[in-house]
């Protein structure tokens, strides 16, 4: 069995809402975090949504481009992660 892909993993989107939340503080627009990352908006849109995976590295830009700490975007994580239906 394949796991649905079009429900988001809770770490992915937690971490997305968390990448959401700090753009929208700084008044960024997706376009311009998109810039800095040099992805289209949509990818970014996919980003947090939790749609698609941020590597390390790209989370890092992330940071750096958001003016945070890596860490930041780990703070609202659930203690256990739930269990994948597969």
């Amino acid at each position: 069995m394949s796991v649905d892909r079009r429900v988001p993993d809770e770490v992915d989107a937690c971490i997305g809402r968390r990448v959401r939340a700090r753009r929208r503080q700084l008044n960024f627009s997706l376009q311009q975090l998109a810039a800095q990352l040099g992805v289209g908006f949509q990818q970014v849109q996919k980003y947090e949504a939790g749609l698609h995976r941020i590597s390390a590295g790209t989370l890092f830009q992330i940071a750096v481009a958001l003016e945070t700490q890596v860490d930041y975007f780990f703070q609202d994580l659930p203690d256990e992660r739930p269990s994948r239906k597969r």
